[in-house]
């Protein structure tokens, strides 16, 4: 058997956008499933209720046969013949009526029974476990929402440990849930194979015991096969049997050492002291929105950074937005009148002021010192935590407000998520789906009306060529994308280990390519060959 997919148990409580869309992914998944055995339920009923009818209707014939001489026919004819032959008919009929209602017992116990318990209970199980992992994430998002509107002028030692015991409930019954969940949505990868081989092996093994017809070489096949089958069902459920033990053992082990994390509340120092090394950050803050002049909204978005970026995503989305370029930024601590927590980041020019919010104050610190080491562009450095140390006394001082804005590199770094760009005239819509092995499977949402594909590789990694090569063309074997316009980029050709051009479109096997593609030397980090690229493919849209 294949390997399977499996939902990660130990991103739960982090509950990021990318898990939620993962997620989807598998509950959309589930939902197929659901259908599909519905449908196959549908077709075994109907064997089922056939074999039954088939069963019926040969016990009738049999005993239509043996009153066959209670028969009062005006033409007697050759009767007693005739009726002893057709009382030897009925009794070979009896022993095939007795067969087949063995047949409808063998079907019920081992076609009917494996698919509807898997109806009835698996998947019904999945969609309760859906509801409540569902009730426990609004539980816990309206419990969230009310921790963070705590005021601070009006300081109430019972409301606040209201509020604090609230998000403490929910977010636990949420990650316990969710856990579950998961847990169960990792089952059912395994548990639909064995749901849909069992009643088929049911249904051949009852019919082949029913009929007993062939030659002893076509049973003994038959019998070699269904013993393969009957090896790989025990060995999908010894491995749902293992994975299940290991994701419980999971289970209890996060329950146990996340216990401290779900409440709000800033941990001990002694144990969790601030790290201001950082120079990547990630997690769920608070945005203020401005609503009109003098009023503002706050939004609860999740927040990352990405290179010298900082981003946001909405739960459930696939990929995230550009919030600013924290180069040469500014970051400091700042007093919102409604708010705790608060810190504020201003782009290099000034023109870009974004208000964020924190569920602590320790959490509020490690952002303000990521933000503050990215901004002097730490994490280009090939030690960056250990940069980030030396800093250390910087990115203290980022806790306060400063007073002026650096001078912006003069640079250009491409950003992340959904970006509009103006080229030769031309409005390019684009979106960077990222190239990790769990977000590959939702490309195919992004191939709807695409009319250019920017495909780049890197010509430093020989390695993995051939697994972009298999990527590259699983995308263009799409209905979506043929005749698409086909760029690759051949990028870090700055550096010595890095393959040619030549190299590259060998490799990638592009000579077998229909549509028109372009393949151009580059490197990113001082632009050489990209405009070159991007003329080429302005070029071929404009023909299209």
């Amino acid at each position: 058997m294949p390997g399977i997919e499996k939902l990660p148990i130990e991103e739960t409580l982090e509950d990021s956008p990318q898990t939620r869309s993962l997620l989807g992914v598998f509950e959309e998944d589930t939902a197929a499933i659901s259908n599909y055995c519905t449908q196959l339920y549908q077709a075994m009923q109907r064997i089922y209720d056939a074999q039954n009818e088939l069963s019926a209707a040969t016990h009738l014939t049999s005993r239509l046969l043996k009153e066959y001489d209670k028969q009062r026919f005006p033409l007697g004819g050759d009767d007693e013949v005739m009726s002893s032959t057709l009382q030897q008919f009925a009794k070979v009929i009896d022993e095939l009526s007795s067969c087949h209602a063995v047949l409808s017992t063998q079907l019920a116990d081992a076609m009917m029974f494996p698919i509807t318990q898997f109806k009835e209970r698996d998947l019904k199980e999945i969609l309760t476990l859906k509801e409540v992992f569902q009730i426990a994430s609004d539980d816990h998002d309206t419990a969230i929402n009310r921790y963070s509107r705590l005021s601070k002028r009006r300081d109430n030692d019972k409301l606040r440990a209201e509020a604090v015991e609230d998000v403490y409930t929910s977010r636990k019954k949420q990650h316990q849930t969710m856990m579950h969940y998961f847990c169960s949505l990792n089952t059912l990868q395994y548990k639909k194979k064995t749901a849909l081989l069992e009643p088929l092996l049911g249904y051949m093994q009852a019919q082949i015991s029913f009929f007993k017809l062939g030659s002893e070489n076509l049973t003994q096949q038959w019998e070699e096969f269904l013993g393969t089958i009957g090896t790989s069902v025990q060995n999908v459920r010894r491995e749902m049997e293992e994975e299940v033990g290991q994701m419980q053992q999971s289970i209890q082990e996060m329950e146990r050492s996340c216990d401290p994390l779900y409440a709000p509340c800033d941990p001990d120092p002694a144990h969790s002291p601030v790290c201001r090394n950082l120079t990547r950050k990630q997690g769920y803050l608070y945005i203020r929105n401005k609503t009109g002049l003098v009023s503002s909204s706050w939004e609860r978005q999740y927040f990352f950074t990405q290179g010298g970026n900082l981003m946001q995503q909405g739960r459930g989305e696939v990929a995230g937005g550009l919030v600013t370029d924290l180069d040469n930024c500014s970051v400091m601590a700042v007093d919102c009148d409604d708010r705790r927590f608060c810190f504020q980041v201003t782009s290099f020019d000034g023109k870009k002021v974004v208000t964020l919010q924190s569920e602590s104050r320790k959490d509020c610190e490690e952002w303000i010192s990521t933000i503050n080491n990215i901004s002097k562009r730490i994490y280009l450095s090939e030690n960056a935590e250990e940069l980030a140390a030396r800093v250390n006394q910087s990115a203290l001082e980022a806790v306060t407000p400063s007073p002026s804005f650096q001078q912006r590199h003069e640079s250009m770094r491409p950003s992340r998520g959904f970006n509009v760009v103006e080229y030769k005239n031309i409005s390019f819509t684009v979106w960077d789906v990222g190239g990790q092995t769990i977000i590959r499977p939702l490309w195919r949402h992004y191939f709807i009306n695409t009319q250019g594909l920017i495909f780049v590789v890197d010509s430093n990694d020989p390695e993995r060529i051939k697994e972009a090569a298999d990527e590259l063309h699983r995308m263009l074997e799409e209905d979506e994308l043929r005749g698409v316009a086909l760029l690759v980029f051949a990028n870090k050709q700055d550096l010595p280990r890095a393959m040619s051009v030549g190299d590259i479109t060998e490799a990638l096997s592009l000579s077998g390519v229909s549509q028109p593609w372009f393949v151009q030397s580059s490197c990113a980090v001082s632009g050489t060959g990209l405009v070159e690229g991007l003329d080429w493919l302005s070029d071929q849209i404009l023909k299209q």
